[in-house]
């Protein structure tokens, strides 16, 4: 994939959320297929987390391949985003993170990382 073809994946997703309305977003990145030389951080500040931001995306998660150097880092805003994005090996855990209402810190502490006291997590019911 092209660094053109990838930014215009990035719209369509960003379409996705402003139609659908979703506030938590997972990503599968373990068998995505594009060069990370491709990945233009400032045209998607710019163009795509704006656009995050008005569709009222409240967690972002990635689902990673084993080694990444971001995964068990605390989900923490990136860039203008008014969101946590999380970058987890286990998907379990990237779906149990984006289903508690309490903060990544929290989340993080309650299954013995560095970070708050223990808490207890709300899962996220409909």
């Amino acid at each position: 994939m092209s660094a053109l073809e990838f930014q215009g994946w990035l719209t369509k997703f960003a379409e996705c959320f402003e139609k659908c309305g979703r506030s938590r977003v997972l990503v599968d990145s373990t068998t995505f297929r594009m060069s990370p030389a491709n990945m233009d951080g400032p045209w998607r500040d710019a163009n795509i987390i704006p656009r995050h931001n008005a569709a009222g995306v409240a967690k972002f998660a990635f689902h990673m391949p084993e080694g990444m150097p971001m995964i068990g880092k605390p989900p923490a805003p990136e860039g203008p985003g008014r969101f946590p994005t999380g970058y987890f090996a286990r998907r379990h855990d990237a779906l149990d993170w984006l289903a508690t209402y309490r903060c990544a810190k929290q989340w993080y502490a309650c299954r013995g990382h560095p970070g708050d006291a223990r808490t207890g997590n709300q899962r996220l019911t409909r």
